[in-house]
């Protein structure tokens, strides 16, 4: 999500870049101290130069396509806090039984 405005503008200027998981790169280095920006940044650009020779170029799907990979991220995360909410409410519902906080549930539930 974070680098795909990147990749679309690499795409459509004709420059070609690669996108590699970052756990690959992770566990082809293996367990080491020290970590921050700058750390990082120089063992992607190990790992780079080391593979260079295998790391193919990534092809981009459509736009639409990446539009579609995007609204349906949302929409898995959106499914996972309704869900999240949903046993929240039905918590409290079972705590509050009085007849005095019903109310409060058809607020909610709406």
């Amino acid at each position: 999500m974070y680098s795909i405005k990147l990749a679309t503008y690499l795409n459509d200027i004709g420059i070609p870049f690669a996108m590699l998981p970052a756990l690959q790169i992770k566990q082809s280095i293996g367990i080491r101290r020290g970590k921050n920006d700058q750390i990082d940044a120089q063992r992607i650009a190990e790992y780079a130069w080391l593979h260079r020779e295998t790391i193919q170029a990534t092809l981009l799907p459509a736009k639409s396509i990446l539009k579609l990979q995007s609204l349906l991220t949302l929409r898995n995360r959106l499914v996972c806090d309704r869900g999240g909410y949903e046993a929240t409410w039905k918590e409290q519902k079972r705590h509050w039984k009085e007849k005095s906080t019903r109310g409060y549930f058809k607020f909610i539930k709406a």
